[in-house]
């Protein structure tokens, strides 16, 4: 199989390194284990102010296996997440994951095995362990949410693991929140929850503010999605070359 590992980045030239460099590391490991027969490693750069797009073209050079698109300006992080999807050709399985969040090499060997034995097109990855009073407010919007679309969106999610036919369905779909635009399409999903290994040292960006823009948003671009239509300009890329 073929594993394509994705996220999105606005001005992390702190932490894109660390983050580069352990999936680098832990797909070449997958990869000599034979679990995996190739990966790719892309991101997408939301119009970061600082070296982050530096970064991913030093880290291209130096592997192929890695690259990404830059964006002209910050649009959000589903914008930016969908911009990406569309790019991309869609691969064997797919892992969304936010850049501030490390997998072991056990929980994604484990992530995979539970895809091919159950069939599942959709595994969402779960933090375990959260502040509670973060845990109790992202739970009380996702619940709302999901009873709002008549879809189940769990909370407190650091990354998905979806197969290519899911990628492809998405690529179809205006994707306004990920998340959702997944729960809507998946016909057999599963939770797997994982500690939490937060390489940020700093407070969450995700702050109640965001939480609170993110909810009227989706909820607004879903009444009028024509309203929420953004014109997404691709400044610069470098191919992320998955064999």
């Amino acid at each position: 199989m073929n594993l394509s590992i994705l996220t999105a980045a606005y001005n992390e030239e702190k932490i894109l390194p660390v983050f580069i460099n352990h999936y680098s590391a832990l797909a070449e490991s997958l990869l000599a284990k034979g679990i995996i027969n190739n990966y790719q490693i892309c991101i997408v750069d939301d119009g970061s102010r600082d070296n982050t797009w530096k970064i991913i073209e030093d880290f291209h050079e130096k592997n192929s296996k890695l690259g990404g698109i830059r964006l002209d300006k910050n649009y959000g992080l589903h914008t930016a997440g969908a911009t990406l999807i569309e790019w991309l050709e869609p691969p064997d399985l797919v892992l969304f994951l936010e850049v501030d969040n490390l997998l072991s090499e056990e929980d994604l060997i484990n992530l995979l095995e539970s895809m091919g034995k159950n069939n599942f097109d959709t595994i969402w990855v779960q933090i375990k362990e959260r502040d509670k009073f973060r845990h109790l407010l992202s739970g009380i919007i996702f619940n709302i949410l999901s009873f709002f679309y008549r879809t189940k969106i769990p909370p407190n999610i650091s990354g998905m693991l979806i197969t290519g036919e899911i990628f492809e369905k998405l690529k179809r779909e205006k994707i306004f929140f990920i998340n959702y635009s997944i729960a809507k399409i998946s016909h057999n999903s599963a939770v797997y929850q994982v500690k939490p290994v937060n390489i940020r040292r700093d407070k969450s960006r995700f702050t109640l503010i965001k939480k609170l823009k993110l909810f009227f948003s989706i909820t607004f671009c879903n009444i009028a999605p024509f309203l929420c239509k953004k014109n997404v300009k691709i400044v610069k890329e470098r191919m992320c070359k998955n064999a």
